[in-house]
């Protein structure tokens, strides 16, 4: 199960997707945008405005990524949950996970990623059903070699894909303070992206 999404290479067929899929919706470049441009969407107005936005404001983005906004949006399910990512390897069929690590999101602006902290702060149920889940993942698009880093919002009907990326997690982990309660804001000292 993963959020339902579209590519729209305009505001037309963006607005489109979007009621297909149904509001809020995200909005935010293709790839490798780091959340730059990311926007939530929760009426066809702001959809064309954060279209507009993603596809003509590539002033705001480093100039070597410029040419990756020029590929359209992409149109997300707005998923409601934590958002954590799983690190796990497999070679030779056999997966190896090396751990869940909670991910800090802007209190602004939630699709923007802030840093990240291991441990996640999930139950050991959570995190053993987020693993199998990235497992699932994997198998399904063949991902049968190498290391990845797949970003997964636990949701009320389990965990649901968001990203995959076949590499290790980029920015920063730091632990999460002694004493520190799961669900902190982005704002709480001991991280950093």
């Amino acid at each position: 199960m993963s959020a339902r999404w579209a590519r729209a290479l305009d505001v037309d067929e963006a607005l489109a997707a979007a009621g297909r899929i149904g509001y809020p919706v995200v909005i935010k470049p293709p790839s490798g945008s780091a959340s730059l441009l990311s926007h939530v969407a929760d009426d066809p107005q702001q959809a064309a405005a954060a279209c507009r936005n993603v596809l003509t404001g590539t002033d705001e983005v480093p100039a070597h990524w410029r040419v990756q906004f020029s590929r359209g949006v992409l149109v997300e399910e707005k998923l409601t949950g934590r958002l954590v990512s799983v690190e796990i390897g497999v070679r030779r069929g056999e997966f190896f996970p090396f751990c869940v690590t909670g991910r800090f999101r802007a209190p602004e602006n939630e699709v923007v990623e802030l840093g990240s902290c291991v441990p996640a702060g999930l139950s050991p149920r959570e995190s053993a059903d987020c693993v199998a889940y990235a497992e699932e993942v994997c198998r399904a698009i063949g991902a049968d070699q190498g290391i990845f880093h797949l970003e997964v919002m636990v949701t009320e009907r389990g965990p649901v894909s968001v990203e995959f990326n076949p590499r290790v997690m980029g920015g920063a982990a730091c632990r999460t303070p002694t004493g520190m309660p799961p669900g902190r804001t982005s704002t709480d000292p001991g991280c950093s992206s």
